[in-house]
Formats: C-alpha cells, sequence, structure tokens
C-alpha cells in the first residue's frame, strides 16, 4: 500500500493520540496534499519545523499501529464480516450491518 493511502488509513484511528499541531500538520500534509513549503507558510514556521514534524508523527502513528493494531484488526474484522455477508441469510445480515455501523461510528 503506497505510503500516502496508508497514513490516511491510519488517521482515524490514532489521531487523538496526536497533539493538535502533529494533526494539523498530518491533515494539511496527507488530507489536502499541500507542499511541506506551502505548509511551512501557512503556519510561519520553517520547512525543517514541517519535515521533522512529519517525520516525527508518522513515526508515532506507525509506532501505535505496530504496537496496538487497531487498523490491522478491523481490516480483519471487515474481512470477516465480507465473508458473513456472503452467506446471503437476511438474518447474518441484518446483524452484520449492525456490526459494521457500530464500527464506523
Amino acid at each position: 500500500m503506497e505510503k500516502f493511502e496508508y497514513i490516511n488509513e491510519l488517521m482515524p484511528f490514532y489521531q487523538s493520540l496526536l497533539t493538535a499541531r502533529q494533526n494539523e500538520i498530518l491533515q494539511y500534509y496527507y488530507f489536502e496534499d499541500l507542499s511541506i513549503t506551502e505548509i511551512a507558510d501557512l503556519l510561519s514556521i520553517s520547512r525543517n519545523a514541517v519535515h521533522d514534524a512529519l517525520k516525527k508523527s508518522v513515526n508515532l502513528v506507525n509506532k501505535y499501529e505496530d504496537k496496538l493494531g487497531l487498523y490491522s484488526s478491523y481490516k480483519k474484522r471487515m474481512k470477516l464480516f465480507g465473508k458473513l455477508k456472503s452467506l446471503e441469510n437476511k438474518q447474518v445480515d441484518d446483524i452484520v450491518d449492525e456490526l459494521i455501523n457500530m464500527e464506523d461510528q
């Protein structure tokens, strides 16, 4: 998986563990596709500060995933839900839909 996509997938699971500034910089870079220079100008900080914050934040998010595995567990659950849905049983489908809705909250 491409790094941008991977970080985009991890962020909903771990953004609450980051500082507001780390979240802001990751948001600009990964979600709004701003360059390091654009972020530096926007936040009135140096490009080096943005680069360092990005590197540190990405490392933290990866560390959290390595230790907690929230995203990988989520992917496994979604795969299993898909298998259950393929059984084409109305009662099972209803339960799976409810479980998926709980996941997304």
